[in-house]
């Protein structure tokens, strides 16, 4: 029986297509804020965005410590905030996220209390903000939309009122209610 020949490779290793006179690449990296750093942090950054993509949540964190470390965005005080926080947490210094950035952790009473708000917020200014347009009384409002949600009408004036809601208002003042 004769021996099967195998067909020759499609492509010729790198040193024979390299002329004699060239010298061999060499691998060269930039760190830093610079342009210089940009090529490999577009790289880095598509591999994470591909890692992302496939269910790996830490990749987000990943890209967001390069684009810091090499980019200017944000100001430099929340690029080296977090940066630094960050690291402490990646070098396993700390033995949280949350103490990485001196954030204290949430008594299960405040955090379910916060949940709560939270959950109800964009609701609560909708109502309000529908109810208003109606041109009822806004004690009369916070009262009846507590009634809806199963709270108290202060309850709503606080939710209402707080700066975290202030985003909120803002967007449904331009929505068109039916």
């Amino acid at each position: 029986m004769a021996k099967r020949r195998r067909p020759p490779p499609r492509r010729q290793p790198l040193s024979s297509q390299q002329p004699a006179s060239t010298k061999p690449r060499t691998l060269t990296f930039a760190l830093g804020r610079s342009a210089a750093a940009m090529p490999g942090l577009n790289r880095y950054l598509d591999s994470c965005r591909r890692q992302y993509e496939q269910g790996d949540p830490e990749a987000l964190l990943k890209a967001l410590d390069a684009w810091l470390e090499c980019c200017k965005g944000p100001p430099t005080w929340i690029a080296d905030g977090f940066y630094e926080g960050w690291t402490k947490w990646r070098r396993h210094e700390v033995r949280s996220l949350g103490a990485a950035f001196g954030v204290r952790p949430l008594t299960e009473k405040r955090r379910k209390k916060l949940h709560a708000e939270e959950a109800l917020r964009s609701y609560i200014v909708a109502r309000m903000e529908q109810l208003q347009r109606q041109k009822v009384s806004v004690d009369i409002s916070f009262d009846r939309v507590g009634a809806e949600i199963g709270k108290s009408g202060g309850f709503v004036c606080r939710v209402y009122y707080e700066q975290a809601s202030k985003g909120w208002r803002k967007i449904f003042q331009k929505v068109r209610f039916r």
